[in-house]
């Protein structure tokens, strides 16, 4: 798998969105690298299930592989309300 890399002023994740370099089979993950001024991770408050349907955030994992690298630069990184970030 490859490296998702972004540039950007502010990055906001919310509402059961996923931002994924992750790898379902035998391979490794890939990696993500970010760079902004803010990054904003905003899961569901009310899941029963944050770390499956419901997963809101920034996702490196695989199955059997090796997970990939999650590299974030930011001013300010605030993640509420059951976000994730996992690598």
């Amino acid at each position: 798998a490859g490296t998702i890399q972004i540039k950007t002023d502010i990055l906001s994740v919310s509402s059961a969105a996923t931002l994924s370099a992750e790898s379902t089979g035998t391979g490794d993950a890939g990696g993500i690298s970010i760079e902004a001024a803010e990054v904003n991770i905003t899961g569901v408050a009310t899941s029963s299930d944050p770390f499956g349907a419901d997963l809101t955030g920034l996702s490196a994992r695989t199955v059997t592989g090796q997970g990939g690298s999650l590299s974030v630069t930011a001013s300010k990184l605030l993640i509420t309300d059951q976000g994730l970030v996992t690598s």
